[in-house]
């Protein structure tokens, strides 16, 4: 089975001077947004620009007949949260991201669409691109301090 979130560290990843003034302070993942971007290009999908929310980062994959995504960027964690002037830690970030899929509220009623094949291929190659690199090391959720 899939697993629907992952938790994981890597050196892959870097945080961007300011990247926090465009989610909140502390929350980073600018470039895994744009990592997962690129791989998911590299697998067929037309993701639109990457998006800058209070929780993180959005790599949009569809938004008709539904929306569907991935959530992605670091936890929120009080201590390695501290100004960019500062070093971050970045051995201690606790990188973050999961597929999301939204359905608008009529859809619901109305000649719901099926999002069941393109959910679980998107979860797939979600799971490929990150177990599939040695940089990436998962962590165990149980481990992981939300």
């Amino acid at each position: 089975m899939i697993p629907d979130s992952y938790y994981f560290k890597s050196s892959l990843f870097n945080v961007e001077r300011g990247e926090d003034e465009e989610t909140n302070l502390g929350i980073y993942g600018k470039q895994l947004a744009r990592w997962l971007r690129d791989g998911l290009i590299a697998l067929g999908y037309e993701v639109e620009p990457i998006i800058a929310e209070d929780w993180g980062w959005c790599v949009m994959c569809q938004r008709k007949p539904f929306s569907l995504w991935v959530d992605c960027g670091s936890l929120d964690d009080q201590q390695s949260r501290q100004p960019f002037s500062k070093d971050i830690n970045l051995e201690a970030v606790i990188w973050h991201c999961f597929v999301e899929l939204e359905i608008p509220f009529w859809r619901k009623f109305f000649n719901k669409p099926d999002s069941t094949v393109l959910l679980e291929k998107l979860k797939f190659d979600l799971h490929r691109l990150l177990t599939n690199n040695h940089n990436i090391e998962m962590q165990v959720k149980e481990d992981v301090k939300t």
